[in-house]
This record gives C-alpha cells, sequence and structure tokens, in this order.
C-alpha cells in the first residue's frame, strides 16, 4: 500500500487538484443574479480559491511528472504565491460568511480585511527568518490563514445555515453541515501536517510523521479525499439556486394575478427581501421607475443610489421596520425613471406569515405627494423668513435697549471715573510732598556709610521737620485707602465695558456652557443705574451647573424682566433674585414690589406691541422678545402676579442640550 501511493502520487495530486477545480468552475459557472441568498454574492470567493488551490496541486502533480531539479526554486515562488492567494480567498470568503448571518454580527466586528493583511505580513516576516524563503513562508501561510480560514468556513457554513436558510430542501442542512465537517477537516490536513522544518511546529506535526502514524499513507492521499468530498457537499448546496430558480418560475403565475388586483389603485407597492431586493412590484410602480425593477435595491430604483438610504437625506423606513417590527411612515425624495424628483410618501411595514410572524421580507408601498408637499415646503419656507425676520427685531430690540440704557450707562461710568481723577490728582500731590524727604533720606544712607556723625544727626532733625509739614502720618493712613478707591472704580468701569461688550457681541451658531448667575450678574450691571434709585435688589444664588445657551439672548431676556420690574415700581421697592435648579433644570425668580397687573393683562404681556405704556413710551416688544428667547432655549417662562403687591417671573431652562446640538464647552464669559 505504501509504496503503492508513493509511485502513483502524481495521480493523488491530480485528483486532489480535480477536485478544487472542478469545485471552483462549479460556483462560477452557477447563475446566482438576483438570488435571494445572501451567500450568492460572496460565493466567487470560494471558487477563486477551488480554481487557485486545484492549479497549485496540479503545479506539484506536474513537477513529480518531470522530476526536473532545475526548475524547484521557481516552483518555490509559484507555489508560495499561488498557495498564499487561495488561502487568502478561503479566509477572506470565510470571514464574510460569518459577517453575513445575523447572530454573527457582534463577534464578525473584530474580524476586518486588516486580520488578512497582518496575518499575510507575519508569514513574510517569519519566512525572511527562515533558512529558505519560499518554503518557511508557505509554511506558516498554512499555519496563519489556511487553518484559520477553514475553521472560518466550516463555522459560517453551520452559522449562516442556522441563522439565515429555512431548510426548504431536503438535505439541505445535511450538506451545509457535511461541507463545514469536510473542509474543517481539510484544513486541519493541510494547514497544520506541512513539510518537515527545523522549528516547531512544522518539526513535531509534518508530512513525514503523518506517514509514520498512518502506515505510508501521505497526507496528500487524504487531502485529496475529503477535497473531493467537500466538492460533492458544495455542488449539492449550490442546488439550491436551481430550486430558487424554479420557484421564481411558479411565482410568475401569482405575480400576474396579484398585478390584476393592484393596478386599479394608486399606491406603488413593492415587496422587498431583508437585502432591500426588490421580490414583486405592482404595476403602478414600473409604470412610474420602468418595467425592470424585480431583483434590483430599491434604493438603487427610486432614489438612484448604490446603497442604502440613510440621514442627512432620506433615513431609511426598511431600517426602522426591521429594528421594531412595526410600521413606519416617511416623506421621501424619489426619481422617477425619466430622472424626475417627486415626493413620495412611503409607509412600509413587516410581511407576515399565517401565524402573523415576520417573514423577514416587508411590503413598502408610496404615493406621489408632491404638490402637497410642495405647498408645504412652501409654509416652511415662509416661517424661516418670519424666523429670520425675529432675529432681526431681537438685534434691534438689543440696540434699542442699549440705545435707552446709554445716558444711565454713561453714569454709572462717569462716577467711578471722576473719583479716580480725583483721587489720582491727591496722589500726585502727596508724591510731590514725599519726594524730598526720600532725597534727605539717601543723602543720610551716604553720610552714615561716611561715619559722618555731626552731618547725619543735622539730616535726622531735617527729615523729621519734613515730615512735620507734609503731614507724614496722615498720608500712611490715606494712601492705602486712596488707591484702593481708586483700583475698585476702574475695576467697576472694566466690568460695565466687559459686560456692555459681552451684551453686544452677535450670537454664535452653537449653544455655550456658561453660568447663569454670571449673566445675570452681567445684566445687572449694564441695567443698575436703572434700578438703584428707586430698588432694593436682593439675590440669592443657588449652586448652578453650566448650561448650554445663548449667553448675549439669556443676557437680553434677563435685562428686559429687571427693567419691566423697576418700571412696575413708582416710588421705592425691592427686586428679588433667585436661582435654583430642580427637575433636570435651572430657574430664574425675578419678583419686584410693584403695582401686579390683573389677570387680563397677564394673558397678554408677551404678545408683540402689547404694552401698558403710554402711547410713544414702549414698543410692547421687550417681553415678546424674553418669551422667543426662552422658548428658542427649550424652556419656559411664567407670570405670576397680583394688583397692588407686584408680580413674578419664573424662568426655567433645560441643564441638557437638545441632541444633536454643537455645545462649546467651558467657555467664559
Amino acid at each position: 500500500m505504501k509504496d503503492f501511493f508513493q509511485n502513483n502520487l502524481d495521480i493523488v495530486f491530480f485528483i486532489y487538484g480535480f477536485s478544487f477545480i472542478v469545485m471552483g468552475l462549479a460556483i462560477i459557472m452557477q447563475t446566482r443574479r438576483g438570488s435571494s441568498f445572501k451567500i450568492a454574492d460572496i460565493l466567487w470567493l470560494l471558487g477563486t480559491f477551488g480554481l487557485l488551490h486545484g492549479a497549485n496541486e496540479w503545479l506539484h502533480m506536474w513537477v513529480i511528472i518531470k522530476r526536473a531539479q532545475e526548475v524547484f526554486i521557481l516552483f518555490d515562488i509559484l507555489h508560495w504565491a499561488i498557495l498564499t492567494a487561495s488561502f487568502c480567498f478561503l479566509f477572506e470568503f470565510g470571514r464574510r460568511l460569518l459577517a453575513l448571518s445575523k447572530g454573527n454580527k457582534k463577534y464578525s466586528a473584530y474580524l476586518s480585511i486588516w486580520t488578512l493583511v497582518v496575518l499575510v505580513s507575519m508569514s513574510v516576516i517569519l519566512g525572511i527568518f527562515g533558512r529558505n524563503f519560499w518554503q518557511t513562508s508557505s509554511i506558516w501561510v498554512r499555519y496563519l490563514i489556511g487553518f484559520p480560514g477553514g475553521v472560518l468556513v466550516a463555522l459560517g457554513f453551520v452559522s449562516y445555515f442556522n441563522n439565515d436558510i429555512k431548510p426548504t430542501l431536503p438535505g439541505l442542512k445535511r450538506d451545509f453541515y457535511s461541507a463545514a465537517v469536510f473542509i474543517f477537516v481539510y484544513s486541519l490536513l493541510s494547514g497544520l501536517v506541512s513539510s518537515p522544518a527545523a522549528f516547531f511546529p512544522a518539526s513535531l506535526i509534518n508530512t513525514k510523521v503523518f506517514m509514520k502514524v498512518t502506515y505510508g499513507i501521505p497526507v496528500q492521499v487524504f487531502r485529496a479525499f475529503f477535497a473531493a468530498a467537500a466538492t460533492i457537499s458544495i455542488g449539492r448546496i449550490l442546488m439550491m439556486f436551481r430550486w430558487e430558480t424554479i420557484k421564481n418560475l411558479c411565482a410568475v403565475e401569482t405575480e400576474k394575478f396579484t398585478d390584476k388586483i393592484t393596478s386599479s389603485i394608486d399606491e406603488m407597492i413593492m415587496v422587498l427581501d431583508s437585502d432591500f431586493r426588490i421580490k414583486w412590484a405592482n404595476k403602478r410602480l414600473k409604470e412610474a421607475y420602468g418595467p425592470y425593477v424585480k431583483g434590483r435595491h430599491c434604493y438603487e430604483v427610486t432614489h438612484h443610489l448604490d446603497k442604502p438610504c440613510h440621514l442627512p437625506n432620506d433615513a431609511c423606513p426598511i431600517e426602522d421596520v426591521r429594528r421594531t417590527n412595526k410600521p413606519k411612515s416617511v416623506i421621501h425624495t424619489h426619481f422617477d425613471k425619466n430622472n424626475k424628483p417627486i415626493y413620495a410618501e412611503v409607509y412600509a411595514c413587516p410581511l407576515l406569515d399565517e401565524d402573523g410572524k415576520p417573514t423577514g421580507d416587508f411590503i413598502h408601498t408610496s404615493r406621489n405627494v408632491t404638490d402637497r408637499t410642495k405647498a408645504q415646503k412652501e409654509l416652511e419656507e415662509a416661517y424661516t423668513e418670519l424666523k429670520a425676520i425675529q432675529e432681526k427685531l431681537l438685534s434691534a430690540e438689543k440696540m434699542a435697549s442699549l440705545g435707552k440704557l446709554s445716558a444711565g450707562i454713561a453714569h454709572e461710568i462717569n462716577n467711578p471715573i471722576g473719583y479716580v481723577i480725583s483721587n489720582l490728582s491727591s496722589l500726585e500731590k502727596y508724591i510731590t510732598n514725599l519726594l524730598p524727604m526720600f532725597s534727605k533720606y539717601s543723602e543720610l544712607e551716604e553720610v552714615i556709610a561716611n561715619n559722618a556723625k555731626a552731618e547725619a544727626e543735622k539730616l535726622l532733625i531735617q527729615i523729621k521737620n519734613t515730615k512735620k509739614e507734609i503731614d507724614f502720618n496722615y498720608l500712611l493712613k490715606d494712601l492705602p485707602g486712596l488707591i484702593k478707591e481708586t483700583l475698585d472704580g476702574a475695576e467697576r468701569v472694566v466690568r460695565i465695558i466687559r459686560d456692555l461688550k459681552s451684551f453686544a457681541r452677535k450670537d454664535e451658531i452653537e449653544l455655550t456652557e456658561i453660568d447663569i448667575n454670571e449673566l445675570i450678574e452681567s445684566a445687572l450691571n449694564i441695567v443698575w443705574n436703572e434700578v438703584k434709585y428707586k430698588t432694593d435688589v436682593s439675590k440669592e444664588y443657588g449652586e448652578l451647573p453650566k448650561i448650554p445657551c445663548h449667553p448675549q439672548q439669556i443676557t437680553q431676556a434677563v435685562m428686559n424682566i429687571l427693567v419691566n420690574a423697576a418700571q412696575s415700581i413708582e416710588e421705592k421697592g425691592t427686586i428679588a433674585i433667585k436661582t435654583y435648579t430642580e427637575n433636570a433644570k435651572v430657574y430664574i425668580e425675578i419678583q419686584d414690589s410693584g403695582g401686579g397687573m390683573s389677570e387680563e393683562t397677564r394673558k397678554m404681556i408677551f404678545e408683540p406691541f402689547f404694552t401698558t405704556k403710554p402711547v410713544g413710551e414702549g414698543t410692547g416688544l421687550g417681553l415678546a422678545i424674553v418669551y422667543g428667547i426662552i422658548q428658542k432655549h427649550k424652556g419656559t417662562i411664567e407670570v405670576k402676579s397680583t394688583e397692588g403687591k407686584g408680580s413674578i417671573f419664573i424662568v426655567a431652562l433645560p441643564i441638557a442640550a437638545p441632541k444633536g446640538v454643537t455645545v462649546i464647552k467651558d467657555a467664559q464669559k
């Protein structure tokens, strides 16, 4: 037996290679276009593996027949290149097959094409460190790519059948499982049993050791057997595509009958599989998008895209239906067969079986609503234009507020500037008086250095007289206070100007994280001249988190409320400001002791152009703009008021920004 196989090893290699060549040709020649089986799109990888691997074994056969020692180097190069390429196709087929299975999404995420690149690179690097690059690298290709590739294919066949194929054909489960077993065993024999080499594991597990275990039967015999067995099993698996073709022919008559039923309604209807391929379409849809839609992806037909619909354009309703098993309705922009855009109202739902369970297919209906949608878009454009006008109005009101407050702000700046100038004048006088004394102290240092005692005593008497003349003790007492008052005045001016600049700055598109307490202080600084003469302001600030907002707008809203509160107080009163957090919101309460308002007035205070002031004194936009700002920030504003007892404005702003909105973190005012 041993001599028989050794003497006919070329025949073994012929059968070995022939099996894979047959498998490759069978896969490549099998018609799979339009198939609902997802494996159809990647079978070419397995077919290419079969052709390359078969060619590699026939190359072995040719060398044995020729017994040409002089071609061994060329053979090593070709053998390494073809072997590496074939195992790469096998590995990639296994990787994609695992990824196809619904149950392996989590695990297949760890495998990518880069995994294969890394493994090939490792085999090349390890080959470089070997005695013979081509032979050493070929062995590592078997270990790192061939064996794992066979394992992936075996696992992929089992997983794909269990998760994605219904056992509608007799023996299909047997064929998938047997193909998995035969390929797995082949990967053991081809991937782990290599030529003998001086490194582990080739030094322990190799073709010579294998022959000793099998009483002289070469490993190629077993490889040929399992290659032939795998080819037979895969050939039987390919039968499912022929069955699918027959099934589709039977469905034609059913489709004609269904077309008759659906041709009289306006809706365009199609049935999709889980891969977005159109399995059936009614007459209306074919009239709109062309007659040849079956087997194509829905997004190719309706959107003229090469991948499923996605944001920011049209979100795919089928994705939502697949995730929730609930119907979904959306408005999409479709393109008809003449590439003319139309607005379509799309309704998608799962297709259910007799038991009311999802079949994995989907019903997609659509109706042309172009005229209705255009009217709606015109309405939206009008709304956008009104919103732009509102923004301009907001900016105009901001400038108007600054104009009204400008006299008071100038007064607030003039006061500290006045005593800063006065203090600087006093400071100049003090320094003028101190300079002669400092000069005498300098002379005293020189005299002491020269040990002139008499002159030193004379200078000390002069210094003492100078101190009395300039009232030195008073100067020492007055100077620190003078400097502190000057600095306070300058800081007051800086603070007012800084707050004015911040208020007048144009709002950014993005929201900014800011401390509301700081914004209230800024607003108070700007309107202080309006409130300080007739109100006592009390502040009770809570510990607040920074919230996302448009700082200038919130400052304007607080200013408008404060000015409104001050104007409601005729002679002398109070304004109480309080901030706190509650239910994921920041609250601002501004309470005044003014005249309050009636219930009828309270209901109308946020209406544009409504005012209780005499004609010419108010625009009626202040509180309307406050309401618009708070609404824009997804907040709320509430007013409680009693005639004769004052009012309280309660503003609530969300702590978290709306989803999808950009926020500038940790911004300063």
